[in-house]
């Protein structure tokens, strides 16, 4: 554990973002507040970008897929969260972006499986992006709006991005190397 306090405390913070921006959206989204505040919650609305809060319990995974199966994802996600904290316990903490990218992932796990388990099998998803300069009738309705999404969401995709990155840039050992090295290809 030695040098990867940094990453467990991102894994924690990421959590409590997540979790905090849910309450938060949750709460001022209430038709009985909404209506009464008369609150539409509209967060930024540029030339062809808008970015809205909507109040969404989400029985799928991320983005909305494999709606109504929230009861075999809930386990799922389980397992995933495991796997993925065995990577990190055994990762060295010189590995700066792999510890990076998976206390990314690790946090965006953690705050959807506290919905999975503490919300009746229903992930809280209130982030919509409308990208209001795509043509309708090239992209359909992929982009217009993007599947509402959470905290948790952006953390796992961008933590995943970054897995990908550190996968294709990161520097292979040679074969030769681990033979000279005194490794299991020299015995």
């Amino acid at each position: 554990m030695k040098g990867k306090w940094p990453f467990l405390l991102l894994v924690v913070l990421g959590v409590a973002l997540d979790l905090g921006t849910k309450e938060l959206a949750f709460h001022y989204t209430r038709p009985e507040i909404s209506r009464r505040l008369d609150l539409r919650i509209e967060v930024i609305r540029t030339g062809g970008f808008t970015l809205d809060w909507h109040r969404v319990e989400n029985s799928g995974g991320m983005f909305g897929v494999g709606q109504g199966h929230g009861g075999v994802l809930r386990y799922f996600r389980l397992v995933a969260l495991g796997v993925v904290a065995v990577f990190w316990l055994r990762a060295r903490a010189a590995q700066r972006l792999l510890l990076f990218s998976l206390s990314l992932i690790l946090a965006g796990a953690f705050g959807n499986l506290y919905d999975s388990f503490f919300n009746r099998g229903l992930v809280r998803d209130f982030i919509e992006v409308r990208l209001l300069f795509m043509p309708r009738s090239l992209f359909g309705q992929l982009f217009d709006p993007w599947p509402t999404f959470n905290v948790a969401d952006s953390l796992i995709l961008v933590g995943a991005v970054l897995l990908v990155i550190q996968l294709l840039w990161s520097p292979r050992p040679h074969a030769g190397s681990e033979a000279a090295a005194g490794g299991p290809a020299a015995r």
